[in-house]
């Protein structure tokens, strides 16, 4: 598990693995079939904190990617197979699996069944793809424009999903009003570039003060919307313009993130107190080479993991009812070492390491 720590950014390998346990938070706490703990509001705020994973990941695209200086061909030539080879081995394997505990849906129009259950409906990988197609055009506007431009455009973005947020509150319409550009996941990822690159007039220490508050405040507003029964909690989901993705926009959500990512950008340059403890601990040798390797294998497990949620539910684990605020982190934490620990195993086949979506 050896890594070169100098060429890395680590706050952005924290963020990294802290995503992908974000997306195992949500999928527990909204999917996890027979278990007592669904309706509790401990997993209502499980859920909330766990929708940070995808923003999280858009925002680290962001950071890494907008700086891009290749030409688009080569870009496009480098980073789909990055994305779309991990998939399809992923899904085969997946697919073939799910067969093999359900031999009755081969009775059905099989390939209708495969390409709804585990080509289509996975849909990050797709909203990625679209975005990749993006940042050679934004790269080129960041180029020009530098932090003005980016600013510029976050300012339009904010608004927009404002706007969004209060259309749905209130019930109005912005069918004529078209800000397609404006309202979707390339936000956040200029978000990411943009509190990555600016610096702000406040001690590390009260930003990240400020940023743990605000934080807890948008994660506690989020739960209340979710716990309201006539308010569906995923309206602020990206569906405007037809484009149905899952990916919130909503103002809560990119004050939360945003305060989430603060914390971590700063939490070393504290030079005391508890903040200052956490840092030295967590750049501990060790504690750094195990969160860059599950960082580097943080598409893989997204797209893992699935295998092992589907054989602990095959096999009504866990054994004994738990409180949802044990369980919850519990089988996250559980899956992500399982997912994590079959990709390094894989990663010692040849051939087989290329396709795990170990990077």
């Amino acid at each position: 598990m050896s890594v070169n720590v100098k060429k890395r950014i680590i706050y952005l390998d924290y963020l990294r693995v802290l995503a992908i346990f974000g997306v195992l938070l949500n999928h527990i706490s909204a999917n996890w079939e027979n278990a007592l703990f669904l309706n509790s509001e401990i997993a209502l705020v499980y859920n909330s904190l766990g929708r940070i994973g995808v923003p999280l990941f858009l925002m680290l695209s962001g950071v890494l990617l907008l700086n891009n200086k290749l030409p688009i061909k080569e870009f496009i030539k480098r980073r789909y197979p990055r994305v779309i080879i991990p998939f399809l081995f992923w899904m085969t394997l997946l697919i073939m699996f799910f067969i093999l505990l359900n031999p009755h849906i081969l009775d059905g129009n099989v390939a209708v069944y495969v390409i709804k259950r585990y080509l289509s409906d996975r849909w990050y990988v797709w909203m990625i793809l679209g975005v990749y197609l993006l940042i050679p055009i934004m790269a080129s506007f960041i180029k020009t424009s530098k932090l003005e431009g980016v600013k510029y455009f976050l300012i339009i973005w904010l608004i927009t999903t404002a706007m969004i947020t209060l259309s749905k509150i209130f019930g109005f319409s912005l069918h004529y009003l078209d800000l397609t550009l404006f309202s979707g996941p390339i936000g956040y990822l200029m978000l990411g570039y943009y509190l990555h690159n600016n610096e702000f007039n406040m001690s590390p220490k009260k930003i990240i003060t400020v940023s743990l508050i605000v934080f807890i405040s948008m994660t506690l507003i989020k739960t209340f919307v979710a716990n309201q029964t006539a308010f569906d909690p995923y309206s602020f989901r990206y569906m405007i313009f037809s484009t149905k993705s899952r990916l919130e926009i909503d103002t809560i959500s990119i004050v939360q993130v945003s305060a989430l990512y603060l914390i971590f950008k700063y939490m070393s340059n504290v030079s005391s107190g508890i903040y200052k403890r956490l840092s030295e601990f967590g750049n501990r040798k060790m504690v750094l080479a195990l969160i860059i390797s599950i960082s580097q294998a943080s598409y893989g497990i997204y797209l893992n993991h699935y295998f092992i949620t589907t054989t602990l539910k095959h096999i009504n684990f866990p054994f004994v009812d738990l409180p949802s605020l044990i369980f919850v982190p519990l089988i996250a934490v559980i899956i992500l070492m399982i997912s994590y620990g079959v990709i390094m195993i894989l990663n010692k086949v040849p051939i087989i390491n290329k396709l795990t979506g170990y990077h």
